[in-house]
């Protein structure tokens, strides 16, 4: 055998790979997907300030049910209020929502506990939330407390960073 013949064959065998691992997607042993997004700041998703809601989007070749929704937070939510005592509490938190125009679901950002210091998550539960094939679904973010007045300064507004965002799917 000539290796132009080998060489022709590995790349066909690495072709046939890669073409299976981008149409199938990681699955865990039973059929779970992950579609995964980061947000590094929920202020720069806030159409207040010329910024798009969406931070990524997926359109599924099949139906898919999205089974569970978690967040990770870096940071907050927290108001930041640009004055003492510059870590409040937010009145409503930012939210991470998937939609597609006519479905939607949103998980509220935890308020992080005093023992965690400046983390939080966020977990939806089990879920069975059906979208149909080629359906554009959007991550977005959906602003919490926006403009909310600071008694120090009158301004701020409920920002939350480093946002791991995981989607749990499957096919139907």
């Amino acid at each position: 055998m000539k290796w132009t013949h080998v060489y022709t064959l590995l790349l066909a065998i690495g072709v046939a790979l890669l073409a299976g691992a981008q149409s199938n997607g990681p699955k865990t042993p039973d059929g779970q997907m992950t579609w995964n997004s980061f947000v590094y700041d929920t202020t720069f998703y806030a159409p207040q300030l010329k910024g798009s809601e969406v931070v990524s989007s997926f359109s599924p070749g099949k139906p898919v049910t999205v089974t569970r929704v978690q967040a990770r937070v870096g940071y907050g939510p927290f108001l930041n209020i640009l004055s003492p005592p510059g870590r409040a509490p937010c009145n409503e938190n930012p939210a991470m929502m998937i939609f597609d125009g006519t479905t939607s679901y949103s998980l509220p950002l935890s308020t992080p506990s005093v023992s965690t210091v400046w983390a939080s998550s966020a977990d939806s539960g089990p879920l069975d939330i059906s979208f149909p094939s080629m359906a554009d679904i959007d991550l977005r973010v959906v602003q919490g407390d926006v403009g909310a007045a600071s008694p120090y300064t009158g301004i701020g507004w409920c920002e939350a960073q480093s946002i791991n965002v995981t989607v749990q799917y499957r096919t139907q």
